[in-house]
This record gives C-alpha cells, structure tokens and sequence, in this order.
C-alpha cells in the first residue's frame, strides 16, 4: 500500500511540487537555506523593470513556466544582445534563473509578454 502512486503531475511540470510530491511518497524533509537579504532584493528589486517589444518575452515566459533553465538561459543570451533591452531588467531575470525562480519569471512575464 506504501508504494502505490496516487499521484499525477502534469506538464508544465511545477519544480515545487515535483520536490513536494517526491518528499512525501520518499518520507523526505527538505532542508532550505535560509535566504539572505541579497537574495531577497534580487527578487524584488527596486527599480521598475522595462521591457522591450519582442517576441523573445513570449518564448521566456514559455520557458520559464515548464522549469526549463537551459532554455530560459538561451532566451536571455539573445536578449543580451538586444539593443533596447534595459540592463536592470535582464539582470533582474537573469537573477530569477541563478535562484530557479521560475514561477516568480513567469508571473513578472505573463502581462508583458501577451
């Protein structure tokens, strides 16, 4: 009985509830570093972020919401080499992907990239 799956995870695949999902049928408590106040300004960060008119938001987003880091990270590079894209703004993201905070991406990207 312990080892029957009674659960599903659909795509796009939440990473925090995979870990969720695996702690709970594994018996598993995850042990989190505690955040330091430098992490926690790069996830809120002062400035308001600007972002150009590109269809590159769209495919981040799409990136950012299945948890995809290699993918979110190549979007980035070529917003690297964008003209109009404001230096706070693609620090600001690539934070999010040093942390994994893909969801948090995704919800910054969703009323930009529509």
């Amino acid at each position: 009985d312990k080892f029957l799956f009674s659960e599903y995870l659909i795509k796009p695949i939440n990473n925090q509830k995979l870990l969720q999902t695996i702690g709970v049928h594994l018996d598993l408590e995850w042990d989190y570093l505690p955040k330091t106040d430098t992490e926690a300004h790069k996830l809120s960060p002062n400035l308001p972020l600007i972002f150009p008119k590109t269809a590159l938001l769209a495919e981040l987003q799409v990136n950012a919401e299945m948890g995809y880091r290699k993918g979110v990270m190549l979007v980035l590079e070529q917003l690297e080499h964008l003209p109009d894209m404001p230096k706070p703004t693609l620090t600001h993201l690539q934070d999010l992907t040093r942390m994994c905070q893909f969801e948090r991406m995704s919800q910054l990207l969703e009323g930009v990239s529509r």
